[in-house]
């Protein structure tokens, strides 16, 4: 009985141990008596950590009454309700968890004690509450009641939602061009109050305090630390509230804008693309209410002093109205639109061997015509789409849609990229005709484990391939027309191989052609020069870099054109292969050798290959202990090699780095050390005893280990030791520098 109660007791803990859920016991005055790994996950804190610790201490005080008052019916009437509370994480900041108690007595002591289950639910309360705040921010839509009754409201709803302190609402004086405060809402706080009140007796210009600084920043803008705005006018008024950040936006109907929205918080107002462009929304809606308002207030100023004029008015409302709501209709079907589009983008970049890959998309209004998708038809391969719809809106996203489906699925997935581009200019050249729209693209598909690539481009924006040993770019054109023009089309395509160091950028016109302020293009010269500035640093590194570029280039100018970039670096590979000590398996070794040094261009595979098979020829021939290592014995000397020695196992095991190529080999046998070898070159008509002579010739570096000394670089290589006899083992190391001058050109036209 008592094995099998420690075996349940092992069964419980092994499910507490892989659970997703924290599972915490606690004693009856609520010490943590054993405490699930997964809080690592959720709240920053290893098990050993909070073991002994008092779990009370972790419950945001606002809380702690609520759990208190869940655990005497959960101990009276086990009800296994879940409570919602605010636990504190280590880095400071507190998540919504859910929490469910079990009570039970312990069957050694009998004393009571309690199981807690608690599941992370931020995520799902985040979006309820940005779901009520839409929903009120919506409401302000179909609202007939006056800006005074409404914004406090609005204010209101929001701040208490997503537990901000303070929200205000300013309003231009267009007579003074300054900001008014017209509305605010505040946390019942004597230091709030006096920011409320400081505030509503200021008028501040464009880029002055808060309000100024989002009116002068023209689009929804957070702040992480409102201490660092220069133009601050209530710094000590903040400081006594303990006001630490702030969002707001500008209220805005198409060129008109009439105000700002702020929001004020005591914590660190999380960055959220969800809660920015939900503010920015806030924005527009209050605009277009404000635009509302003042249209009734001019039909009621009007009716006032042109009472014959009544109808006339009514129908300029009327149609005012209208205009309104059709505008709002299509600026949600556009947010929809641009919403599922959003949705067909990678969520993330994936993880590969021998490249990195970074990327960034930005449309120039809501609905993109540029999109880039990711797809793997097989192991190792990985296919990359860049493209541009010509024309904008509705027509452009169904396009972008259609074309990423018949890139994944709808024409044959192991195509190469020629092939892929053919077939998608037949299925879209019939819509493409009768719309009159075009698109061009560029399909790249990754050898994962060669760094090798293939790319095809339909009439798309040149790429560019940065080569590191001749530090130049290399522009990439067309290998065809644009897609959707004729019916059938032909499509060339170019073989790519990538030494270490190197980079692919693939990038949409609005790179290009991002314009600055007097019309001058960013042009590709500009992006050239940044991608060699930048031919050290990672894939990620870059694309910020550019995206930087353009920014500082275009200043306040919008973009022209949706901006879509894509980079990728090749990165060291590593090529092993186990074999055997023996003549028989040379060919198929080297074979290996090439294959796997190849990219890096046929002369440097030619010297590699000769090397490694000295190097295997020793391994198979001269290392069997009958060749002196003063160099007495005949180079043409050949040991006698048995049955046994036919088995002897040999690991060989190439890396491909930046600027270099490194070849280890392992194997079993006697003490046997190349570079001892004394003998002189044999005459031509001799055979054997050249290998020492040609490794020292063609390689950069040579280097012997035999033993125990053998052992780490073979860890290194990420070679299995198994049953060895590390007595036994032998490991050769040789370098190879690639320079500019034995790497041949590696852009090849089939």
């Amino acid at each position: 009985m008592q094995a099998d109660t420690g075996q349940t007791e092992e069964n419980y803990r092994l499910l507490a141990e892989n659970s997703s859920d924290l599972i915490v016991r606690l004693s009856i005055e609520g010490i943590c008596e054993y405490v699930s790994p997964a809080c690592e996950t959720l709240l920053g804190y290893s098990p050993k950590e909070l073991h002994g610790r008092q779990a009370f201490d972790f419950i945001h005080p606002m809380d702690k009454r609520t759990i208190a008052a869940a655990i005497e019916p959960e101990i009276l009437f086990q009800s296994h309700k879940s409570v919602l509370c605010r636990l504190r994480r280590k880095n400071g900041f507190y998540g919504w968890f859910e929490a469910t108690f079990r009570f039970f007595s312990n069957v050694e002591t009998k004393e009571l004690q309690a199981v807690v289950v608690v599941r992370d639910v931020g995520t799902r309360i985040r979006a309820e509450r940005f779901e009520t705040v839409r929903h009120a921010i919506m409401e302000i839509r179909a609202s007939d009641n006056s800006l005074e009754a409404e914004l406090p409201q609005l204010l209101n709803v929001i701040c208490s939602t997503l537990q901000w302190e303070i929200g205000q609402i300013w309003l231009v004086d267009e007579g003074a061009m300054v900001l008014r405060q017209t509305s605010s809402w505040y946390l019942k706080s004597a230091s709030l109050a006096r920011i409320a009140d400081a505030s509503a007796k200021m008028a501040l210009a464009p880029g002055v305090g808060l309000p100024g600084t989002i009116w002068s920043k023209g689009e929804v803008y957070l702040i992480d630390d409102i201490a660092s705005i220069q133009s601050l006018v209530l710094r000590q008024y903040y400081r006594d509230a303990r006001i630490k950040s702030a969002i707001g936006s500008p209220l805005v109907d198409g060129p008109r804008v009439y105000g700002v929205i702020l929001f004020m918080s005591r914590r660190q107002i999380q960055h959220n693309t969800g809660l920015l462009d939900m503010i920015a929304g806030a924005g527009y809606e209050l605009g277009e209410f404000i635009t509302k308002q003042r249209a009734r207030a001019e039909y009621r100023a009007e009716y006032e002093k042109r009472g014959v004029q009544v109808l006339e008015k009514t129908d300029r409302v009327r149609i005012l109205q209208d205009e309104v709501s059709r505008r709002q209709r299509l600026e949600q079907d556009l947010i929809l639109a641009a919403e599922v589009q959003r949705s067909l983008l990678p969520v993330t970049s994936p993880s590969l061997t021998s490249f990195e890959l970074a990327s960034a998309a930005f449309p120039a209004r809501y609905i993109s015509g540029d999109f880039y998708d990711f797809f793997s038809p097989e192991h190792s391969v990985l296919d990359i789409i860049i493209a541009d719809v010509s024309g904008k809106g509705i027509a452009a996203a169904l396009m972008t849609s259609a074309s990423r489906a018949l890139f994944r699925s709808g024409i044959d997935a192991d195509k190469n990229p020629a092939e892929k581009l053919k077939k998608m200019n037949f299925a879209l050249y019939p819509d493409c005709d009768r719309t009159e729209m075009f698109l061009t693209a560029q399909i790249v598909r990754l050898d994962l484990e060669r760094g090798t690539a293939i790319f095809s481009s339909a009439g798309h924006t040149e790429a560019l391939c940065y080569r590191h040993l001749e530090k130049k770019c290399i522009c990439l054109a067309s290998t065809a027309i644009p897609l959707g023009i004729i019916g059938d089309i032909d499509v060339g395509e170019l073989n790519l191989d990538f030494l270490p160091g190197d980079f692919l950028i693939l990038y949409s016109d609005g790179v290009t052609e991002a314009m600055n302020c007097s019309g001058e293009l960013f042009g590709i010269a500009r992006l050239i020069d940044i991608v060699q500035h930048m031919a050290d640093a990672s894939a990620s590194e870059l694309v910020s870099m550019v995206l930087s570029g353009v920014r500082e280039f275009s200043g306040s100018e919008p973009l022209a054109d949706d901006l879509t970039l894509i980079a990728l670096k090749a990165t060291p590979r590593t090529f092993s292969m186990e074999t055997k000590a023996c003549l028989e398996y040379l060919d198929s070794t080297m074979a290996f050798v090439r294959e796997s040094v190849l990219p890096c261009g046929a002369g440097i595979a030619d010297d590699i290959e000769l090397v490694a098979s000295e190097l295997f020829t020793n391994a198979a021939i001269h290392g069997r202990g009958d060749n002196k290592q003063d160099g007495s014995a005949s180079p043409g000397d050949r040991a006698v090699i048995t049955p046994e020695d036919e088995g002897l196992r040999l690991d060989i095991c190439i890396r491909i780095e930046s600027s270099k190529i490194l070849i280890d080999l392992f194997y079993f046998g006697e003490f046997f050390d190349p570079r001892l070898w004394r003998g002189a070159l044999p005459e031509p008509e001799e055979e054997g005893g050249r290998g020492i002579h040609i490794i020292r010739a063609l390689a950069d570096g040579l280097s012997y280990a035999h033993g125990k000394e053998a052992l780490p670089a073979r860890r290194t290589c990420g070679i299995e030791d198994g049953a060895i006899d590390p007595t036994l083992l032998n490991h050769l190391h040789v370098e190879k520098s690639m320079t500019k001058g034995n790497c041949s050109e590696k852009i090849e036209t089939p």
